[in-house]
């Protein structure tokens, strides 16, 4: 009995001894002056596995892009851009687990694009920063479960706080589109002017927030779906704003604060 124990007891210990470490996957990217491009694609390996990239680019007329994919887990993707105008910065994440994406673009930059898609994942958080004007905003999360999504966030999920960035400017726009169940969604736009923000969510459990001020700025909240509550909330402070609340389904909570004069609030609930 005690050699049978014995040789038990060393196979278990052999199997654990060739189980393979958590793979490890890690990109770093760092451009400065202008009309740069960068590329990072990460499809590896295992589902136990750990991806992360980081693009950083001084400057100005730069594009920068991450893909993840392929059933990784814990999956990190960053750009940073930093004092320019007209750059581009793009992550696509699909299939993973406890994933983050977050795209910075801040300092005297105008005219800026940032898109963040996340398919497919459970655990995603994505999060984008930009100050000052004409910038574009774009986060879509789709087919996933646990998602939370942020424009302008100075207490981002998933990361440190980043008040550096602000929220001011004028004549911006940021859309979040999500579908799946467990969703959170967050656009701050102050001190500005024609600023539009849109949250479009289809599924359970939905929550939508967007807070303005300034003038001239126009909110739109749409969600479709069931759950223990979906929750609409609107605030602006300034005048000649509007703001618009669509939502179908059921347990519906719709709140809409305006401060200031002119201002036009429309609420469905159906």
């Amino acid at each position: 009995m005690k050699r049978n124990l014995t040789a038990i007891a060393a196979s278990i210990v052999l199997a654990f001894a060739v189980t393979p470490a958590m793979a490890q996957t890690t990109s770093t990217i760092t451009q400065q002056d202008n009309n740069h491009t960068a590329n990072v694609n990460q499809i590896v390996g295992p589902v136990a596995s750990i991806n992360k990239s980081t693009i950083d680019q001084s400057g100005a007329h730069h594009e920068a892009s991450v893909y993840q994919a392929v059933n990784s887990s814990f999956a990190t993707a960053t750009i940073n851009q930093i004092g320019g105008s007209y750059n581009t910065g793009n992550v696509e994440q699909a299939n993973n687990t406890g994933v983050i994406a977050t795209i910075g673009q801040q300092w005297g930059s105008n005219d800026n694009q940032a898109n963040v898609k996340q398919a497919g994942v459970t655990e995603g958080n994505a999060v984008v920063y930009q100050k000052e004007n004409n910038n574009l905003g774009n986060i879509y999360q789709h087919d996933g479960s646990n998602l939370d999504a942020g424009i302008n966030l100075n207490n981002p999920p998933g990361g440190e706080p980043r008040e550096e960035y602000g929220e001011n400017g004028s004549y911006n726009t940021a859309y979040i589109d999500q579908t799946g169940s467990k969703q959170k969604a967050r656009i701050y736009q102050q001190d500005g002017a024609h600023n539009t923000a849109n949250i479009g969510q289809v599924g359970m459990e939905g929550d939508a927030l967007i807070d303005q001020s300034g003038d001239n700025n126009l909110a739109v909240i749409s969600q479709n779906g069931t759950g223990l509550a979906i929750q609409a909330k609107i605030t602006q402070n300034g005048i000649h704003n509007q703001a618009f609340t669509n939502q179908s389904g059921s347990n519906l909570v719709s709140n809409t604060t305006q401060i200031g004069n002119f201002n036009v609030a429309n609420v469905w609930q159906h």
